[in-house]
């Protein structure tokens, strides 16, 4: 997104009637996990409780109960290659993070309980089998605990944790198994807990994760259909909560009691981001286009023609908004995978404290920059014209989203000279041998590349031809012969969006805020690597067929 321009979305006056439902307040309530008591119980104990910052305080506690089950996945640390295989690795540093998380979690919930109140903790005794009254009421379901009772019991897990960590942690080495053990006596322990159980991924609870943003809830009203609203709706409140665990990771890392658990919201970020991903790049299309497909079966024949125009418009904006929520997580993914591959050196790897801590403050700036470009690509997509600073409440974000369109445009632009070399040099293959003909797998993988990263940039930067380009490349999607002139208007039309996407990155930076900062192009080039690898691993070959420049 370019701040400053405003792109004309075609309006819907003559569709049908907006809904009574709200898709928004729907999913804050439908994904904690609990039943209507509890959450009403719980809503009913926070609001009575006399303590300063206790929404911040319950969140950060919840967080790292998540954090540590999380913790027990390697899939989910830093890593670099190299590193030993997982039956011959020391997982003692890990013990570590661990139970620096686990002691900060039990003071954090002594903090929720206040002093001297402990109800609901492990019972030393076992009940008693022997009862007078009938069998169905001796083996009855136990009553409902209080939110003060759940508290109490999750503090009592914690304890239990944390001194099967302390008797860890003397020990010469620690293998995966018992670490992975050792968590996942806590994980059993949390799924079982009525009111304080956050073991779940892309859930929303509204103490916490209500948006605030006037800019953002007023596009979200721009969503004309449920399901439209509910995706929208998914995708801030992640990028939103997403930024509070940044924010969490970041004072966490400058905590010089607990730093090292700063570690355990990494795992927290790549869970919820490839969560996010899987729904949003897998499943988003297919539920959008179900929703476009029942309005139009519901048409009479006699009123096709006269509600094309509106159908037209609304599945106009129907691609603009898929393309956008693609596009940010599948950006958000890159700088995740990033953050763990290449900024944050993996846990046991010997560092000093100052490095690693400058390395953890590299990592949440540029998290929390390109988290803020994800939603600020979905306001200016269903709100466009939208104030960048008001949307997220940062005085410099609409420079870190001029920063982010440019860094993501000259990306795109690589990809797409890569993509011209390759098809130029497929179009003058010789046939004149027998031979086999020359693989166009390279055009379906640049299909793929320009749907879930090119197309949302090309609504963006305004191109004036995407119609044209998106028309030629779906032309191709199913094609099992590509005859030269074919390829040749595509590889025309594709040359002219990769000087396109070259202009937007030379103009953004000539404007005001761009002043003295200049492409990063290594740290582009890392991430080009990471979404090639995410999105097509073979596609990096692609890199190689690119002609030398500087």
């Amino acid at each position: 997104m370019i701040p400053g321009r405003r792109a004309s979305v075609p309006t819907r006056a003559d569709m049908a009637p907006r809904r009574l439902r709200d898709p928004h307040a729907d999913l804050l309530r439908d994904t904690r996990g609990m039943g209507r008591d509890q959450a009403m119980a719980r809503e009913t104990w926070l609001a009575a409780l006399s303590l300063e910052q206790k929404e911040d305080v319950l969140f950060e506690l919840e967080l790292s109960v998540k954090g540590l089950v999380l913790w027990a996945d390697p899939r989910l640390h830093p890593t670099r290659p190299g590193l030993p295989p997982l039956r011959d690795r020391d997982f003692r540093p890990h013990v570590d993070v661990a139970l620096a998380t686990l002691s900060r979690a039990q003071a954090l919930a002594g903090r929720l309980l206040g002093a001297g109140n402990s109800p609901g903790a492990i019972p030393r005794r076992l009940p008693v089998g022997f009862n007078e009254s009938s069998r169905s009421e001796a083996w009855r379901e136990p009553t409902m605990l209080t939110p003060v009772e759940s508290l109490a019991a999750l503090r009592s897990s914690l304890g239990v944790a944390r001194e099967i960590m302390q008797a860890l942690a003397v020990v010469e080495r620690v293998s995966h198994r018992a670490f992975f053990a050792a968590l996942t006596t806590l994980r059993r322990e949390v799924e079982h807990n009525g009111c304080f159980n956050p073991l779940t991924l892309l859930e929303f609870r509204p103490e916490f994760d209500r948006i605030r943003s006037t800019e953002v809830l007023e596009s979200l009203q721009s969503c004309e259909t449920d399901t439209a609203h509910r995706l929208a709706s998914l995708t801030f409140l992640s990028h939103f909560r997403l930024l509070r665990v940044v924010q969490t990771m970041a004072t966490a890392a400058t905590d010089p009691t607990y730093s090292v658990r700063a570690y355990v919201f990494l795992s927290v970020l790549r869970a919820e981001c490839d969560a996010l991903v899987d729904v949003l790049q897998n499943r988003a299309g297919e539920m959008l286009a179900d929703t476009l497909a029942r309005e139009v079966l519901r048409l009479v024949a006699a009123d096709v023609r006269t509600r094309f125009d509106a159908l037209a418009a609304e599945t106009e904006q129907l691609n603009r908004a898929r393309a956008a929520m693609t596009a940010a997580v599948l950006s958000l993914r890159a700088a995740v995978r990033r953050t763990l591959e290449r900024v944050i050196a993996p846990c046991g790897v010997p560092a000093n404290e100052s490095a690693t801590q400058a390395s953890f403050l590299e990592a949440s700036d540029q998290l929390t920059e390109t988290l803020q470009h994800g939603i600020l690509r979905m306001v200016e997509v269903l709100r466009p014209g939208s104030d960048p600073e008001r949307a997220v409440g940062d005085p410099g974000a609409r420079r870190s989203a001029t920063s982010q369109t440019r860094q993501w445009a000259w990306i795109f632009a690589l990809i797409t000279r890569a993509f011209v070399a390759k098809a130029r040099k497929a179009e003058h293959a010789s046939f004149d041998r027998w031979s086999a003909a020359p693989s166009h797998e390279f055009i379906s993988q640049y299909q793929r590349h320009y749907r879930e990263l090119g197309q949302s940039l090309a609504y963006e930067t305004l191109y004036p031809h995407r119609d044209r380009l998106a028309h030629a490349l779906t032309a191709l999607a199913d094609a099992d012969f590509v005859d030269d002139d074919t390829l040749e208007s595509l590889v025309a039309d594709c040359d002219a969006f990769a000087a396109h996407l070259q202009f937007t990155v030379a103009s953004a930076s000539e404007r005001p805020e761009m002043r003295g900062l200049a492409l990063n192009k290594a740290r582009a080039g890392e991430l080009l690597r990471l979404h090639l690898l995410a999105v097509a691993p073979v596609a990096t070959r692609a890199l190689d067929a690119l002609p030398p420049r500087s």
